[in-house]
């Protein structure tokens, strides 16, 4: 399998020189280039537009508790749609096109996640110290219920540096100047 992936991965850049070529002579040059720098540019866009928003949506997903899988294999898969979008050709447009489309990732992150639900070996649990108010109980141990409401103690003050300071070095004293 990974000799084939190899292949492949080496095989590409004749693959998409030989499909610019029978782009070019029949779209003519200037046209086929043109398109080239379309794919490029709308990789840009589409990682500057949906990139922050799925990011939010994962990092929310995360910090709730709520399953991320999908989401995670969408910014994933926006990411690789920007990448080959970016990288110059015709086949890897084609490849990046339908992981472009919002509709498509989730789709794909769904099959994914469904086929790995009965296949995982491992779980993920997540604990923290920090309650809904935003202060911590560092007592609590990782696998305790956390603090109820009413029984955190938060202590808040201001620090001054009290150190004294040191003593100024003493100046030099000028030497008497002998003159033979």
């Amino acid at each position: 399998m990974r000799l084939l992936a190899i292949a492949l991965l080496l095989a590409l850049p004749f693959l998409e020189i030989s499909v610019f070529t029978v782009i070019a002579s029949a779209a003519g040059f200037w046209p086929a280039l043109s398109g080239l720098l379309t794919t490029t540019l709308s990789g840009i866009v589409l990682l500057r537009w949906q990139g922050p928003r799925t990011l939010k949506r994962l990092n929310i997903a995360l910090h709730s508790g709520s399953e991320a899988g999908v989401l995670l294999i969408d910014a994933v898969g926006l990411v690789v749609a920007a990448i080959l979008l970016l990288a110059p050709g015709f086949v890897t447009d084609l490849i990046a096109l339908p992981l472009a489309v919002p509709a498509v990732r989730r789709f794909i992150g769904r099959f994914v996640v469904s086929g790995m639900r009965g296949k995982s070996a491992f779980r993920v649990f997540m604990a923290s110290a920090v309650d809904e108010s935003g202060t911590a109980d560092l007592s609590a141990k990782p696998w305790a219920p956390g603090p109820t409401k009413g029984e955190t103690t938060v202590i808040d003050g201001e620090f001054r540096d009290v150190t004294p300071a040191p003593p100024p070095a003493p100046l030099p004293s000028p030497e008497p100047s002998r003159k033979p």
